[in-house]
């Protein structure tokens, strides 16, 4: 399956634009025709994200179809991508050799002098498209993300490392300030989805962490859930203006100021020097590394 094809049945409607979305490109299709009794399609490729606005008038029925590659031989993969493969493997290789390197280590026992002297001990690729618990494979990503785990799962094991696919997760409490009125009683039906009402004035706590461990060919991986450190996300700015899956708003209430919640969940790759395992285990208290 490489693509969706969208028919739209003749019907009057108005509203329920068809949205695509792929890097920084976006495309807003009218599934509606000016004669009723003609049918609107729409088609597009499997690793664009959309969604359909609602349907403000009248009733829509569509028929959605994958489009599936049935010809003869072998179905179209990546490139090979060797001269990037020797590349990264290069960079994972001195990043490994700083990492297990005990002479590295400096002589005043700073403990965040050796890591800023050594590096993080894993790294994190986050995923552009998103995958829920149960569709996390390596033989379900898509796109890029099929590219770029193809690509480190030939440069990995080059440099003694071992390459896993996680999901991330991101907790947030903050304090907020109320902007909106106060006439409206914070339990009315839509209350709840004013959120532009608020404004985050300092996040007060949260935690990062990993989880849902997969391998190549389904060998025993993590078995439990590892934090992840702000330093340890590639590129370092992976993460920012990410949306969050939930946000739980709570208004003033006696001396508590008004406060909130979100989370967000994001796939990734996780990458770490072999020797290291045991290492990085650690990371995740008695409950991982006994197992």
């Amino acid at each position: 399956m490489f693509a969706t094809l969208v028919l739209a049945l003749p019907s009057q409607s108005e509203g329920g634009e068809l949205v695509v979305r792929h890097k920084d490109r976006e495309a807003r299709l009218e599934l509606t025709c000016d004669e009723p009794s003609e049918i609107a399609f729409a088609a597009f490729y499997a690793d664009c994200a959309h969604e359909v606005l609602p349907v403000t008038a009248g009733c829509r029925a569509t028929l959605v179809f994958n489009l599936l590659r049935k010809g003869a031989g072998a179905a179209p993969e990546p490139p090979e991508y060797e001269a990037e493969t020797a590349q990264v493997a290069a960079l994972l290789s001195a990043w490994a050799a700083k990492i297990t390197d005990r002479n590295s280590r400096p002589q005043d026992g700073d403990t965040d002098a050796v890591r800023n002297n050594r590096g993080p001990e894993k790294l994190v690729w986050p995923l552009e498209h998103a995958y829920t618990p149960a569709e996390l494979a390596f033989g379900n990503l898509k796109g890029a993300d099929a590219a770029v785990a193809r690509l480190l799962a030939a440069a990995a094991p080059q440099a003694g490392c071992d390459l896993h696919l996680a999901l991330l997760s991101v907790w947030e409490s903050a304090s907020a300030q109320y902007n909106g009125s106060y006439r409206r009683s914070w339990h009315d039906e839509d209350a709840s989805d004013d959120h532009d009402e608020f404004e985050v004035i300092e996040v007060l706590d949260g935690g990062k962490w990993l989880s849902e461990w997969r391998r190549l060919g389904n060998a025993e991986t993590v078995p439990g859930k590892l934090p992840l450190e702000d330093d340890e996300v590639s590129p370092p700015d992976a993460l920012d203006g990410m949306d969050p899956d939930e946000e739980h708003f709570c208004e003033a209430t006696g001396n508590k100021g008004a406060s909130f919640e979100r989370t967000y969940s994001r796939a990734t790759l996780v990458i770490w020097p072999s020797q290291r395992k045991l290492a990085v285990i650690n990371q995740g208290g008695p409950k991982v590394t006994l197992p």
